[in-house]
């Protein structure tokens, strides 16, 4: 993703040296405690971090709200880089009283982002320049425009040999900027507004690990959940919240919140840290810190044993509770058939974080072949995130078992760490073909010669399934009952750790035609 420079006088680009600050003992500062980002003197100010990244292609800073908004950037352009791990400041993400929204404006254009201070500065950049044509002009965070205790202002630097606004964080910082810079011609240095700086990392910054895909896990009948509640915990304190997407509660990590049931309104229902409510159709659980990535949930079914997989009962990401109510899609009832009620709990997470979890591999075979399971994995469910709706009513666009593709969780992906080392080595990696993600079936063991998805299913929608030869996956054991159609695992295996053949060598011989692009 490039940004072009802008000619106008109205981009406003948030610019920081790298000026180390002088710390503050007596001002209030951001903190973060392992939950929250907060002023340290006032625990309950909830404050989101806005994160400075560079780009090394144009020099530009952009700066992110969240961490998790930090991290995708991070992952999904490269080109952007990190200078500093900590927030360059924090700031408001909810309205308060004495706050000024700071709106983001998108130029499609050229692809920049426009920061203009409340509501009567974004009406006028909008027409004035309407050729910039922008897009949205969603309140990006909240600020005070009159000094507050503990705040620190954000000033505001004109440049009149480019017409920019640069916007430095303190006194000191602005004239650092004045001084080193004297060609600029900086002729004023306004604060812009003032926010609350931090000297506290908060959580780590991670790469962004691919679109996210909804996994179905299980479901309950009105009556199972009834009688036994869904319950769960984390490893760290997480958000609740209702059909709306409105927080309910924080619970922290331990804290076990339950979800029911109620017959008369048709509708779940929350406890735990709070006391019963009706939270409607779908109740969400995610991580109070913005950063669902290293968020683990138990579900607390240990006494649940999911077939040859054992126990599977920690996730990770976040957790969805779903209610369903019409004919039965996951049990391939016809539509128009008789009613039921189901209750699902679904797993969303990213595709990457999705994959470690696979359990259609163990990972104790040669690497090239856990690489190949891992590329054929995730097209598989890149495949279905853009294409399939089966599921959509329920909550979800892949399920967890042979329905779709096996899915073990982070109890799988913990157990089973070679699959993750695969993943990662093969990261993003999607077959294609014809510049389109190519649905990619497996099986497990041929007899001797695989089939074409045309001669198998009927459809001739899936060129790259072509019949090949198999002697490598030939076992007439283990082949009865398997499609043969696609990849197969032992001859995966076989020509991975016997005849020394690389996963990208592997995956074309039994997908005619297809590439192999990274695509994220």
């Amino acid at each position: 993703m490039k940004i072009k420079k802008i000619k106008r006088i109205f981009i406003f680009i948030f610019f920081f040296t790298s000026l180390t600050i002088a710390s503050k003992s007596a001002e209030a500062y951001c903190v973060y405690d392992g939950g929250n980002f907060h002023l340290q003197s006032d625990p309950n100010q909830i404050l989101m971090p806005i994160h400075r990244l560079y780009n090394t292609n144009n020099g530009a800073y952009l700066y992110t709200k969240s961490v998790a908004d930090a991290n995708y950037v991070l992952g999904k352009w490269p080109e952007f880089e990190f200078t500093d791990g900590i927030p360059a400041f924090c700031a408001y993400s909810i309205y308060k009283d004495g706050l000024t929204p700071i709106y983001r404006l998108y130029n499609t254009k050229n692809g920049a982002y426009l920061y203009t201070r409340g509501e009567a500065d974004r009406d006028y950049v909008l027409n004035k320049y309407k050729d910039f044509e922008f897009t949205d002009g969603v309140a990006s965070f909240y600020a005070s425009l009159t000094m507050q205790d503990g705040l620190t202002p954000i000033y505001r630097l004109f440049n009149t040999k480019n017409g920019m606004f640069l916007y430095t964080r303190g006194a000191t910082d602005r004239d650092y900027v004045m001084s080193k810079w004297p060609e600029f011609e900086f002729t004023d240095g306004i604060p812009a507004f003032y926010a609350d700086t931090t000297n506290d990392s908060g959580p780590a910054l991670f790469k962004y690990e691919g679109p996210e895909i909804s996994v179905g896990l299980w479901y309950y009948g009105k009556t199972d959940i009834q009688n036994s509640n869904f319950k769960i915990s984390a490893n760290k304190t997480y958000n609740i919240r209702d059909a709306a997407g409105n927080i309910l509660a924080q619970a922290g990590g331990s804290s076990t919140t339950s979800v029911g049931y109620d017959d008369n309104q048709n509708q779940l229902t929350v406890e735990g840290p709070l006391s019963k409510v009706i939270a409607g159709k779908t109740v969400t659980f995610d991580a109070a810190d913005g950063d669902n990535s290293t968020l683990i949930f138990d579900t607390h079914r240990s006494s649940f044993v999911s077939d040859w997989r054992g126990k599977i009962d920690n996730y990770r990401g976040k957790i969805k509770i779903q209610y369903y109510r019409g004919y039965d899609i996951a049990n391939g009832a016809a539509p128009g058939s008789a009613d039921v009620t189901q209750i699902w709990v679904n797993n969303i997470l990213p595709l990457e974080q999705y994959v470690w979890g696979s359990a259609e591999t163990n990972g104790t075979k040669a690497l090239n072949h856990t690489q190949v399971m891992t590329t054929a994995v995730r097209t598989y469910g890149f495949w279905y995130i853009k294409y399939a709706n089966k599921y959509s009513a329920l909550g979800f666009k892949i399920r967890s078992d042979s329905g779709s593709q096996n899915y073990g969780g982070y109890d799988w992906e913990k157990n089973h760490p070679n699959i993750k080392t695969a993943a990662q080595n093969t990261r993003g990696v999607i077959a294609t073909y014809a510049g389109d993600v190519a649905l990619t079936p497996y099986s497990s063991a041929s007899d001797g010669r695989t089939r074409s998805w045309q001669e198998k299913w009927g459809s001739t929608d899936y060129p790259w399934c072509q019949s090949v030869p198999d002697p490598y996956g030939k076992d007439l054991s283990r082949s009865s009952g398997s499609h043969m159609v696609g990849l197969i695992g032992f001859g995966s295996e076989n020509l991975a750790s016997t005849y020394g053949w690389d996963w990208q060598r592997i995956l074309h011989y039994y997908y005619t035609n297809i590439s192999l692009p990274v695509n994220y």
